[in-house]
């Protein structure tokens, strides 16, 4: 498995150096291509320039006056023609092509067309003819350039085919455009020897990558093969064999470092196959513990608590537990023991509770009866003084409802003068708003105004916005009126409220007067009716007094049958308990004890094992003593055992 990681690394490696490289290899390539692009291109414009200088030359040679400025690389920046001649033949610019390799033509400047004219090239058309007689082309970009007087150098295309392209203008003496002088290359001859050169950078690519994927592997294969015998040491460490040294734990790059912590390592593993087998042989003595445990908790659980766990050879470090378990187990069996005590003083105490509750009884139906004769002859006297009371109370009734219709009234006369109060309150505001109103429409009238004014200065375009501010201020008039004539009802309706008032004010002092005799009669009859009603309320409490005292005594009655019947529970309850109690072993009554129980076997047990016991009988508890304090009427029963501490443990 080592070997394959090993592999992979080496793998890993590989792909990442391969892409690298490749990547380098690409980078370095695509320089190569756009410097191979860019320096075929200058070496064609170049060539271009001489070529165009080639061609004013043979020109100025066969036509004198034609003039030619260079500036300081000696490239041609100006030509000038007093007057342009077109040669008979085309012998002249075959030999310039001859020359040059290149095409060349002449222009000459057609004033009626507006355009240049091919006078003489040797650029052929695609039907093998000379293309004299062709035009530029006046959407040709360079159509405008040359009538600006400015070089054009860049791509072109000519009759659909491209070529890289230098345009000269050619200037008469009154430095107009006459003609133009035109070299050329086409871009398909540039293309292939880019391609040329590519091909070659391509193959340079190939052999540079292929010696370095070579020396890659070869230094993979030096420096991963102690990487390689390190894992075989861990797969043999892995498989078990420890003994063995680590290789290369000298050296002192990586790898060593690596070596020497793999070193470390197996040192370690040496010491944690000891730690195993010291902590096998304490697992196997824990076992043996459990197993001693789980049995006698399973006695415990088969309710036999005459159980306990000895033993001669048992570890020391457990030593402590056994000794919990058997004082558990034995505190255990004394609480059952008290507990069967208690449960046998439970059932006599419940015996007596029983006795006294039947006493309880028939005093507590004994008094009852009294108290029902007590209850019936209250009950007619208080029948008669509630009817006299009814009868006062009637009268109070009516001349409390006479006092309250006279509040009624009272308080209607006041509501009224409250109400017109108010009236006069809203009047006021009524006209503070008609006022606000009577304002609103003064300036809507006067916006209006302005508006019409504003129209008739806008002439035409402002008539129909006249008739509009006209409308408006003929219903701010209006509203103005309506206003006023509302302000004028309103301040006559304030005046009749007042007079209103008024009366209603006169009209509430009479009804004071009549209120005030009418209270004063009231008075009178509640002082009646009250004394009626206080004795009436002495009657009727002591009638309820005697009511809550028999039915208090029906309750004695039935709780002291209840009691009874809690008695008779509690004995039940109480021979449950001591017949649960009795399914316990606890070795309060064993003459001998049993047999000791063995623990389960176990590979790892020494030769002298040690057993579950069950305990030496314990001695005999004390004699429950219940100790039955009777207290006068019926008082509770404490139940104490012998030593006078109540029994807590279980």
């Amino acid at each position: 498995m080592m070997r394959r990681l090993t592999s992979s690394i080496k793998a890993a490696l590989a792909v990442a150096f391969s892409g690298l490289l490749l990547l380098v290899c690409g980078g370095l390539f695509f320089v190569f291509d756009m410097q191979s692009r860019t320096s075929a291109i200058d070496a064609a414009q170049a060539r271009q320039m001489a070529s165009l200088r080639i061609l004013v030359d043979k020109f100025a040679g066969q036509f004198p006056g034609i003039e030619m400025e260079l500036d300081d690389e000696g490239q041609v920046v100006a030509v000038q023609w007093p007057e342009l001649v077109v040669p008979e033949t085309h012998d002249l610019i075959d030999s310039v092509g001859r020359i040059s390799g290149e095409t060349a033509t002449l222009f000459a400047w057609v004033p009626e067309e507006g355009d240049f004219i091919r006078r003489t090239t040797n650029i052929v058309k695609p039907d093998g003819a000379r293309a004299v007689g062709t035009w530029l082309g006046k959407q040709n970009p360079v159509h405008a350039q040359m009538l600006a007087g400015e070089t054009f150098m860049g791509e072109a295309v000519i009759l659909g085919k491209p070529y890289y392209t230098i345009y000269e203008p050619i200037f008469d003496a009154q430095n107009n455009v006459i003609g133009i002088f035109y070299v050329g290359v086409n871009r398909t001859v540039v293309d292939t020897q880019i391609a040329e050169r590519l091909k070659l950078g391509l193959i340079a690519s190939a052999v540079a990558m292929g010696l370095g994927m070579t020396a890659m592997f070869f230094v993979l294969g030096r420096t991963l093969r102690p990487l390689s015998e390190i894992s075989a040491r861990l797969q043999a460490m892995a498989d078990g064999d420890l003994d063995s040294d680590v290789p290369h734990t000298d050296r002192v790059d990586e790898l060593g470092a690596t070596a020497r912590t793999v070193e470390t390592f197996r040192g370690k593993l040496g010491e944690a196959q000891n730690k195993d087998k010291d902590a096998e042989q304490a697992r196997a003595e824990t076992d043996r513990v459990v197993a001693a445990l789980r049995k006698g908790l399973s006695s415990v659980a088969e309710r036999n608590l005459a159980v306990s766990i000895e033993g001669g050879d048992f570890p020391p470090e457990y030593e402590a537990l056994r000794r919990d378990f058997d004082e558990g187990v034995e505190s255990l069996a004394k609480a059952l023991a008290q507990a069967d005590g208690v449960a046998t003083g439970v059932r006599s105490a419940a015996a007596e509770i029983g006795a006294t509750s039947d006493d309880l009884a028939r005093r507590v139906e004994e008094q009852a009866g009294t108290l029902m004769h007590s209850a019936e002859a209250l009950n007619q006297i208080t029948t008669t003084s509630r009817d006299i009371a009814a009868n006062v109370e009637q009268a109070d009734e009516l001349a409390g409802a006479s006092r309250q219709l006279s509040d009624e009234s009272g308080e209607v006369v006041r509501r009224a003068i409250d109400a017109i109060n108010r009236i006069e309150a809203t009047s006021d505001k009524i006209n503070q708003i008609i006022s606000a109103i009577d304002d609103i429409a003064f300036q809507t009238n006067l916006l209006a105004l302005n508006a019409g004014v504003e129209a008739a200065r806008a002439g035409e375009a402002g008539k129909g916005f006249a008739v509009v501010a006209s409308e408006v201020r003929s219903l701010a008039q209006t509203a103005a009126n309506s206003a006023q004539e509302i302000k004028t009802l309103i301040l006559s309706s304030s005046e009749e409220v007042r007079e209103g008032s008024e009366l209603v004010q006169q009209t509430g002092k009479s009804l004071m007067e009549v209120q005030t005799q009418v209270g004063r009669l009231r008075d009178l009859i509640t002082e009646i009716a009250g004394s009626i009603r206080s004795q009436t309320k002495g009657l009727g409490e002591i009638n309820d007094g005697v009511q809550r005292l028999e039915g208090t005594t029906q309750e004695n009655a039935a709780i002291v049958e209840e009691l009874n019947a809690a008695g008779q529970s509690l004995n039940i309850e109480a021979e449950r308990l001591t017949d649960t109690l009795g399914i316990f072993h606890h070795g309060q009554d064993m003459d001998g004890a049993p047999e000791p129980v063995a623990p389960p076997a176990s590979s790892h047990a020494p030769k002298d094992d040690w057993t579950v016991e069950p305990s030496a009988p314990a001695a005999p508890a004390p004699s429950e003593r219940v100790e039955k304090k009777a207290v006068s009427g019926g008082g509770p029963v404490d139940v104490h055992s012998a030593d006078g501490k109540i029994w807590d443990e279980f």
